[in-house]
């Protein structure tokens, strides 16, 4: 019965710092979707004096750091969040991301190719390996990567529009434009 009780306690004790930062992630990803980035920063920042590797705190600040310019300090912050834990995706995929941004496809691969062999239905980097290899203008290996995200997941607008940019490459306006209205069909807001 001791033990009942003192786990009890132990248990109640933990769910509040646990709970708590649970709280302040999402209060810090409101605040930053409403466009409050320093108010996002100044909440990560208490979570990461506590937990230097809390690894949602870091993937949040890095995205702040990005939307605020300083890509350098992003990439510093998912780097080191990927040398702790190698296995978060969030952290790839914001790096593939980052270097596609700067129009560095190769570095982008090797993230979007790293994640799909940890999981092979990650959607996002099928896309990204997409626009990979557009941005190299490797247009069999960017139907390839499209046609397995669309496998993937049917009704994705972002992979109808990247099928739209692949046929724009090819100089094939016509069958680009079907692919660009299917997209916004799907979703009226996209991109």
């Amino acid at each position: 019965m001791r033990k009942i009780i003192f786990l009890f306690l132990f248990f109640s004790f933990l769910n509040p710092i646990f709970g708590g930062v649970k709280e302040d992630i999402s209060k810090a990803t409101t605040s930053y979707s409403n466009g409050k980035i320093r108010e996002a920063i100044s909440i990560l920042d208490e979570i990461l004096k506590n937990n230097p590797w809390h690894r949602e705190a870091l993937y949040w600040k890095g995205k702040c750091m990005e939307s605020l310019g300083f890509d350098e300090r992003a990439k510093m912050l998912w780097l080191e969040g990927l040398r702790q834990d190698p296995s978060y995706i969030p952290y790839m995929l914001a790096l593939g991301n980052l270097h596609l941004k700067n129009r560095e496809p190769d570095k982008a691969l090797e993230y979007f190719k790293k994640i799909l062999l940890k999981n092979p239905l990650e959607i996002q980097a099928h896309t990204g390996k997409a626009e990979a290899y557009l941005q190299k203008k490797q247009f069999t290996d960017v139907q390839i990567s499209l046609d397995e995200a669309l496998r993937i997941q049917p009704d994705s607008a972002k992979v109808f529009f990247l099928y739209g940019e692949l046929y724009l490459a090819k100089k094939n306006p016509e069958e680009a434009k079907k692919f660009y209205l299917k997209a916004k069909e799907i979703d009226p807001e996209f991109p």
